[in-house]
């Protein structure tokens, strides 16, 4: 029934004193009734509020604990990565010191040999020298032949 077909009815069944006092008390319940329903959605509202307030005040203590170990992470990182520097800085220290010993090694090998070639160049002649490394060979192999049989 709509309200208007209510209004409608009371003017018919009672005098105009009593239909006003009605009228009023049924516009009066109207304006109760639209009270109700604004104060229920302002509940809601409220409630929806302070939920997504619990909502954003637990996703800030979630954000600091994730600031917080992202902290401790970048620290243990750059512990790692200064242990690393330290390890290489060793590492390249050994390796230069290495390639100088083996430097050093080379230098001496090279002027053995030039002593060697020199030495050689000096009391051998080299056509006499592969003749008797040819008749060493062969005396070896006459040997190894007779120890074989």
């Amino acid at each position: 029934m709509d309200f208007k077909d209510f209004i409608n009815q009371i003017k018919e069944l009672a005098d105009p004193a009593v239909f006003a006092i009605i009228a009023k008390l049924a516009i009066a319940f109207y304006f109760l009734k639209l009270l109700y329903k604004g104060f229920k959605e302002l509940l809601k509202l409220a409630f929806a509020v302070k939920e997504k307030k619990d909502n954003f005040e637990e996703s800030q203590v979630q954000i600091k604990e994730v600031k917080k170990t992202l902290n401790k992470v970048q620290e243990a990182l750059d512990k790692t990565d200064l242990a690393n520097k330290k390890r290489d800085e060793e590492t390249h220290k050994l390796i230069k010191q290495s390639m100088l010993d083996s430097e050093k090694r080379i230098s001496k090998i090279e002027e053995n040999l030039s002593f060697l070639n020199a030495y050689r160049d000096v009391k051998h002649d080299k056509d006499e020298e592969t003749v008797e490394a040819r008749q060493t060979m062969k005396l070896v192999l006459e040997k190894l032949t007779l120890i074989n049989k």
